[in-house]
């Protein structure tokens, strides 16, 4: 059994740096916010009459503060604190991530009762050393830390600890592999529907004038209503789709065709009701390229939304 300083070492074990140190710990301060005194007034005897008090509400805050001083060392196995009050040891066999101040480390343990958090002079020193003693002695840079315990200590949230688990970092690359992925298949599929669409659109303006109604049947199936009237000298249809919240008026243009006149919400005929072409392509997508009116037609083309049917 090896001795280094009154430090009892295991076979094999080696002393990589010591340095004298503080041990902070967490300490939990209970106060109570809000309340307020109430009196008694006795008006006979066996009757007394109180005012309303409360006791408030209990807030518990918790604030890190000096333990004890002793020393800190780092072995090939094992980070020890020896305190006038306390001791720890933190197998690195157990080491889940370590954070590096410019004075000072903060060790995270399996084991929670093992927290350590230590402050002295050269903590990048502590932390070059405690990173290659986890890596095999390979060459291995930890950034200068410019944030010290100070932050820590007022209340400041530890942020950027040091992963030694190679399973996490395995999982962090695989989730960023999968949403490059991801994203990838989602541009190549807009890509891919903004050139159905341009074909689409292109192929309107060069066919011959198609029954619009006949069409959209085609794609989208019956409505729920379909009813047509005469308005005027012209018979005006309509194509309630109820569920899809969407009412389309169309009036005859000669012997067999149908042209668009009006889109709104289901029984809400007129200015108050319409619907825009966004809107109604959005509710009626296999309707796409269908829904224009005649004013509209000069008009950019809406994307196709990213459902099919």
């Amino acid at each position: 059994m090896n001795v280094h300083s009154g430090l009892r070492l295991a076979s094999g074990e080696e002393v990589v740096f010591a340095t004298a140190a503080v041990l902070y710990e967490t300490r939990t301060v209970r106060t109570r916010q809000g309340g307020a005194g109430g009196f008694s007034v006795r008006i006979m005897k066996g009757l007394t009459y109180r005012t309303g008090s409360s006791r408030g509400v209990s807030v518990t805050t918790q604030h890190i503060a000096p333990m004890c001083h002793g020393t800190f060392y780092i072995t090939n196995k094992r980070s020890i604190f020896i305190g006038t009050l306390r001791a720890i040891e933190v197998s690195h066999g157990d080491l889940l991530a370590f954070e590096a101040f410019r004075d000072g480390l903060q060790i995270h343990s399996s084991r929670a009762k093992d927290l350590c958090l230590v402050g002295f002079d050269d903590g990048d020193a502590a932390a070059l050393t405690l990173s290659r003693v986890l890596n095999g002695d390979a060459p291995s840079r930890v950034p200068s830390r410019n944030r010290s315990l100070d932050a820590l200590i007022a209340g400041g949230a530890p942020r950027g600890s040091r992963n030694v688990s190679r399973a996490t970092a395995v999982t962090v690359i695989g989730a960023a592999l999968f949403a490059v992925v991801v994203i990838a298949a989602k541009l190549g599929g807009r890509v891919r529907r903004d050139e159905i669409r341009s074909a689409q659109s292109k192929e309107t303006e060069t066919r011959a004038p198609r029954d619009a109604v006949a069409e959209l049947l085609a794609r989208c199936g019956p409505p729920e209503r379909d009813s047509t009237t005469n308005d005027g000298a012209a018979p005006v249809r309509r194509l309630a789709y109820i569920k899809k919240k969407l009412e389309l008026s169309y009036k005859r243009e000669g012997a067999e065709m149908w042209a668009l006149t009006e889109r709104s919400v289901p029984g809400r005929p007129g200015r108050q009701g319409r619907v825009t072409l966004t809107v109604a392509e959005n509710r009626l997508p296999c309707a796409t390229g269908l829904l224009a009116l005649a004013s509209e037609a000069t008009r950019p083309l809406t994307r196709r939304p990213d459902e099919s049917h």
